[in-house]
C-alpha cells in the first residue's frame, strides 16, 4: 500500500537536499537516476566512488582499492558503524566514500565476490542514514535477467558468487524477487523512500522530478543511461511510491 507526504521543495541549490541512496539492483536503471541527478547539479556516484578514493586508506589501516567501487567503501562503512549507538552516520559515509548528494549504485560484483550492501546492511543503511532518501527501482525480473545476460560477464559472476539457490538464472532471479520485497516492507519504516517500477511507462525522470520536486529542465528529463536497450522502454501504468515525511510522491523506467 502506497504512502504519500506532501513532500519539501529540493530545487537546485536548496541546502536542505537529502542524502539519496539508491537500493535497487544494477540493471534496474542506476545509470539514468545517476545522469539525471548530474544534470540537476547534484553530486552523484554511480559504482565508482573516486571521490572516496584513499580517503579510506587516509584514516585506516586499509589500502586504497585500486578500482574505488562504492560497494567497497560503503561495506567498510557498514563495518565501522556496526556495534555502535545508533546516530546519522551520513558524514562518516561521505568521508569514507566521498561527499556525494546521490549514490546511484552501491554494489560491486567483482569475480568471486558479492559486495550487495542494500541487500545484506539493509536494515544498517536505514538505521545509520536515517535522513536519507531511499529509491527502490525494480523492473520485471524476466525484463532484469534479461539486462543481466547482455551486460559482459555479470550473469556469470553473479551466479558464481551470490547467495542462490539453485545457482543458475532461476536462483538469481529469486533472489532478486526476494530483494524486491524485503526492500519494499523495509522501506515503509523510512522517513523517505520512493518505490519505482521503471518500465511502467511514466518514465523515470519523471517520477524523480516530482518525488523531489526538482522542476527539471526537459534536458534533464530526457536522460536515459541505457541507451542501447530502447527497446526495453515499454508504455505502462502509473508507479507507486513510498514516502514519509521526505519529498514529494511517485515511481518508473529502465
Amino acid at each position: 500500500m502506497p504512502l504519500s507526504s506532501t513532500g519539501v521543495s529540493l530545487e537546485q541549490g536548496n541546502a536542505t537536499r537529502p542524502m539519496i541512496i539508491v537500493i535497487g539492483m544494477p540493471k534496474s536503471g542506476t545509470e539514468t537516476i545517476s545522469e539525471f541527478f548530474q544534470c540537476n547539479a547534484w553530486s552523484t556516484s554511480h559504482w565508482s566512488c573516486p571521490l572516496g578514493a584513499g580517503l579510506w586508506a587516509a584514516n585506516r589501516t586499509f589500502p586504497a582499492h585500486p578500482f574505488p567501487a562504492c560497494g567497497n567503501c560503503m561495506t567498510r562503512w557498514v563495518t565501522d558503524m556496526a556495534g555502535r549507538p545508533v546516530h546519522d552516520g551520513s558524514a562518516s559515509l561521505r568521508s569514507a566514500c566521498g561527499n556525494y548528494d546521490v549514490f546511484a549504485q552501491v554494489d560491486y560484483e567483482p569475480a568471486h565476490a558479492c559486495m550487495f550492501p542494500q541487500v545484506f546492511f539493509l536494515t544498517t543503511l536505514l538505521s545509520y542514514l536515517p535522513h536519507a532518501c531511499f529509491i527502490l527501482n525494480t523492473r520485471p525480473t524476466s525484463h532484469w535477467l534479461k539486462s543481466v545476460r547482455g551486460w559482459p560477464g555479470m550473469m556469470g559472476r553473479l551466479t558464481d558468487a551470490c547467495p542462490i539457490h539453485p545457482r543458475n538464472e532461476t536462483g538469481l532471479g529469486k533472489w532478486y524477487d526476494e530483494h524486491k520485497v524485503r526492500a519494499s516492507l523495509a522501506l515503509r519504516s523510512a522517513q523517505c523512500a520512493s518505490e519505482i517500477n521503471i518500465e511502467d511507462g511514466v518514465g523515470l525522470t519523471t517520477h524523480l522530478d516530482r518525488f523531489f520536486k526538482l522542476n527539471s529542465s526537459d534536458a534533464c528529463l530526457a536522460k536515459y543511461g541505457n541507451k542501447g536497450d530502447t527497446k526495453d522502454r515499454m508504455a505502462g501504468r502509473p508507479g507507486r511510491a513510498l514516502s514519509t515525511a521526505g519529498p514529494g510522491v511517485d515511481g518508473s523506467e529502465l
